[in-house]
């Protein structure tokens, strides 16, 4: 997410991004991954990256 970006992703599949520079705070709370957790969470840190890029 970039140089100062922090967070820390949970065993349920939870996720908490934080970019100081951008302003950004993104939270994903979840009850437990599913079954295409990891397509789904691939996808929102590209759209993340990508916001962040732009």
């Amino acid at each position: 997410m970039g140089p100062g970006s922090y967070g820390h992703g949970g065993g349920c599949g939870t996720l908490l991004v934080i970019n100081p520079k951008q302003h950004l705070v993104f939270a994903m709370v979840r009850n437990g991954q599913g079954k295409e957790y990891k397509k789904y969470r691939s996808e929102v840190m590209a759209l993340l990256k990508n916001w962040i890029n732009d």
